[in-house]
């Protein structure tokens, strides 16, 4: 997702030539039967595509990958992620993110530069780490990252058998072998979207409300949906295509699918404009919507998915300095703060901001550690916290407006006062709790912003750099 590859932290990863590998069937078969969600990426593919040998990715310099979402190792020639999603949270209970490499890693060298340890899990050698991850050799060239920690999970992992994963999540990953594309999104969402909750969303909704077919017939095809999937190709510029597929004939669904789609990211925090100027086109129980995606959509959506950044590259790793590597961690941190608290990317209320707000949190926990100043460990690992606080503040001043409106009933009377003013007692009530939200969202913005100036001056004295 990200130029989707434009800027999905391809941007960033160099690629290398490699031997025979496992390949996708392989990995394939390894994620587990509870997974509703699955993400796929060839590298190889993605660095000779026209778009990558135009901006040169290959050529871009390493230091930059921390900073882009879904950043991987640079050594990884194809990802496979896996995850379960609840769709109601949109957040995903675990995440197993596999890597083909073009040799096996060193996991004492991983635990050494994680600042973690090797552990025994399920008979087999696993790296901790203290940024949210185990680490695990999966075959003789790939490897496995599960997070959070969750030890448990990986060990019941470990001892699944292999080819449990869902029929729908299995049918979509064929695509990336059968197409010239780089990367496939898939989610399974056969019995997850209830009928009864769908009406009430597309109540709410004026286009569905419009449908000469009305929202009871529009929810229960609705909620028939066997799956989403999503599928990036580039060529001279980044094409997207994506499609939902149906239990029945989605006919009703058809003169409203894309608004449908673009209310659906909109409420997931994930708006994406380029779709409004997309191709809807109905094929048997599918409607697929189609066309080309501008770099900023495809960054934005691809910081959905973000992966933890292990180094594998044993040489870099023991090479790289105190002083350089402390600066490029810092410079990492302070990019994403500019892109999240200046640009304050496809926000449009402070439920939706404050997914982004967690996101970022996620990314700054997840950037290297190797060879960075213990002080400037400690800043970042504040500055992420501080970033949580900010997403939990303004989610509860969504949660606590939900509640005081629900107080506020829809049907005025008269009393000894006048007429009551529903309305605008709901409107006083949204106003009030957003601002003590954001008041709390400026505090803590404002201690991120003294921190990160008292760091760089500390740091800029310590190794006589310019951070």
């Amino acid at each position: 997702m990200r130029s989707l590859a434009c800027s999905l932290a391809v941007c960033s990863f160099l690629l290398l030539a490699l031997p025979a590998r496992a390949d996708f069937p392989e990995l394939i078969r390894r994620v587990p039967g509870e997974a509703n969600m699955l993400l796929m990426i060839d590298a190889e593919r993605l660095f000779t595509s026209p778009l990558a040998e135009k901006e040169e990715w290959k050529k871009k310099r390493l230091a930059n990958h921390a900073v882009h979402p879904m950043s991987i190792p640079p050594q990884a020639t194809k990802v496979v992620r896996a995850a379960h999603w609840d769709l109601h949270t949109r957040e995903s209970d675990w995440d197993l993110v596999m890597l083909e490499t073009p040799k096996a890693p060193f996991l004492e060298h991983i635990a050494k530069n994680e600042k973690g340890f090797v552990d025994t899990v399920a008979n087999t050698k696993a790296v901790w780490s203290p940024r949210g991850a185990y680490i695990v050799q999966v075959g003789e060239n790939a490897v496995g990252l599960t997070f959070p920690p969750n030890r448990q999970f990986l060990s019941r992992w470990l001892k699944q058998r292999s080819g449990q994963i869902s029929p729908y999540l299995l049918e979509a990953s064929e695509t990336l072998r059968s197409s010239t594309g780089q990367f496939v999104l898939a989610i399974d969402l056969d019995d997850a979207v209830e009928q009864t909750r769908t009406e009430s969303w597309l109540k709410t909704l004026d286009f569905a409300q419009q449908s000469k077919n009305g929202t009871p017939g529009l929810a229960k095809t609705i909620a028939g949906l066997r799956g989403v999937k999503f599928e990036i190709v580039l060529n001279e510029k980044p094409w997207g295509n994506l499609q939902l597929d149906f239990a029945e004939d989605p006919a009703l669904v058809v003169p409203v699918a894309k608004p449908l789609v673009i209310a659906a990211l909109k409420q997931l925090g994930a708006p994406l404009d380029d779709l409004e100027t997309w191709t809807v086109t109905p094929k048997g129980k599918s409607i697929s919507l189609h066309g080309q995606f501008s770099q900023s959509n495809l960054l934005r959506l691809s910081s959905l998915f973000d992966l933890p950044t292990v180094d594998l590259d044993d040489e870099k790793s023991a090479v790289e300095n105190t002083p350089q590597a402390t600066l490029n961690h810092f410079k990492s941190v302070d990019q994403l703060l500019k892109d999240l608290l200046e640009k304050k990317p496809g926000a449009t209320t402070i439920g939706q901001y404050a997914v982004w707000v967690q996101q970022y949190a996620k990314r700054i926990d997840r950037l290297p550690l190797t060879n960075v100043d213990p002080e400037m460990q400690a800043y970042s690992a504040g500055v992420a916290s501080d970033l949580r606080q900010i997403a939990t503040a303004l989610k509860g001043g969504g949660i606590n407006t939900s509640i005081r409106q629900a107080g506020a009933y829809n049907t005025g009377y008269d009393s000894y006062y006048g007429t009551r003013n529903i309305g605008g007692e709901r409107r006083a009530i949204a106003a009030e709790e957003t601002g003590t939200a954001a008041m709390t969202g400026i505090q803590l913005s404002d201690r991120i912003l003294a921190e990160t100036a008292a760091i760089r001056q500390k740091m800029s004295e310590r190794y006589k750099l310019g951070f």
